[in-house]
């Protein structure tokens, strides 16, 4: 109709509603908003119902306005679901001051479930830094949806002591990273400060009953200290995407974390692996020309021409931890656990030469590479006659050419 103003409005218990708002039953500080101007506020509600009025707001002509209701809640709810209706409304045409006809009365607002949105948090694993490398990975979280409700991430902080994590001391584009889609998670601080940093995670979207991990990658420059640092993360921050509400967290803090500074001569990146094959390299870590990515991800390895039957190396010493003698689909392929949470991985295998449980040294022939289509061990996913070769770091897929 025509200009239209609003003096007052009532509302009313919705029909799913499995208890009132009220302070008995855990609400306080309600708060009603028409669109940006909040027009009652209710410290202690003991009602089901709440007329608002004292108030006048002017709705134009074909305009539309939202009405909000806000309300602090404990953690102890005695009511588990809560819906409103608008049960009167107050209005008259602004200039001949005529009552406005009201239609669609009682319509339910969306139902806000409560006691449903919940998350853990938990250390999933540590890592180390080298001086004057670009993407270091420090440590690993995991974040479980243990709600019924879609969980919408928000925001963490990741804390060091005193001085030692920040931009004066040679760390920067401090970020967080999904280890699956390898997609940073939200904001990077280019200058990291001391004592707590609080990393926006942009909203990421965990769905009811599954998990994600995330990785904490950081820059470092050559003057950054020897000694370890110890991290953690606290003040995870998370909402249900359908429901709004705060999600209780339990895990926050996290436990410590201790990663070790690395010099690049003694440490685990001290190319001190060897190639396990002689041959070129025809596809990189994470290369954007992998013919699979679309169909199974980025490339976790590095792709080495070599002629099918080619004896493959183990590239340091260490223990066997898997021999998978692939059939159908999927790959042969071994792997081999060494130290400093490092792990190797040998791909498209035409014969395995090792067993679960086997001590080799660095060099050591394992077995023999594949990975022509359609012969035995070289699975579905195969390029031609080559040698895919993995590292890993705490489970975390790293570029090999980093270590070579």
């Amino acid at each position: 109709g025509n200009d239209t103003k609003i003096t007052g409005l009532t509302f009313s218990r919705g029909v799913d509603s499995s208890g009132i708002i009220s302070f008995d039953n855990g609400f306080s500080n309600l708060k009603f908003y028409i669109g940006s101007s909040r027009i009652k506020e209710i410290k202690n509600p003991y009602s089901g119902d709440f007329a608002i009025s004292g108030f006048s707001y002017n709705l134009r002509s074909g305009a539309r306005t939202e009405i909000k209701v806000y309300a602090d809640t404990e953690t102890d709810l005695k009511a588990s679901g809560i819906q409103l209706a608008i049960s009167n409304l107050a209005a008259v045409n602004n200039n001949s001051l005529i009552p406005a006809v009201v239609n669609n009365l009682n319509v339910n607002s969306r139902k806000t479930d409560f006691g449903l949105v919940s998350a853990d948090i938990t250390k999933v694993s540590e890592g180390f830094v080298t001086k004057g490398e670009d993407d270091n990975i420090i440590a690993g979280f995991k974040v479980k949806n243990s709600g019924a409700d879609d969980l919408r991430l928000q925001s963490i902080i990741i804390n060091s002591a005193d001085k030692e994590l920040t931009y004066s001391l040679g760390y920067s584009n401090l970020k967080v990273v999904n280890r699956n889609t390898q997609k940073t998670a939200g904001s990077t601080i280019s200058k990291p400060v001391a004592g707590a940093n609080k990393i926006d995670l942009g909203g990421y979207i965990v769905k009811a009953g599954e998990e994600a991990i995330f990785d904490v990658h950081v820059k470092t420059s050559e003057l950054i200290a020897d000694e370890n640092i110890i991290i953690y993360f606290s003040d995870f921050k998370a909402q249900g995407k359908k429901s709004r509400v705060d999600a209780l967290i339990s895990g926050d803090p996290t436990d410590s974390y201790s990663f070790a500074i690395a010099s690049g001569n003694n440490s685990a990146t001290a190319k001190t692996f060897i190639k396990p094959v002689s041959g070129l390299i025809t596809y990189g870590w994470h290369d954007p020309a992998y013919p699979y990515r679309n169909s199974i991800g980025d490339h976790t390895g590095i792709d080495m021409a070599v002629s099918q039957g080619t004896p493959v190396k183990a590239s340091a010493s260490g223990t066997v931890i898997e021999v998978v003698n692939g059939t159908g689909d999927q790959a042969s392929y071994i792997a081999i656990s060494h130290d400093s949470g490092l792990i190797t991985r040998y791909a498209h295998l035409s014969r395995l030469d090792v067993r679960v449980g086997d001590q080799v040294k660095q060099g050591d022939i394992i077995g023999l590479s594949g990975g022509r289509p359609g012969t035995p061990g070289a699975g579905l996913y195969t390029n031609g006659a080559h040698l895919h070769f993995e590292v890993l770091l705490n489970g975390v897929s790293v570029d090999p050419e980093k270590y070579l």
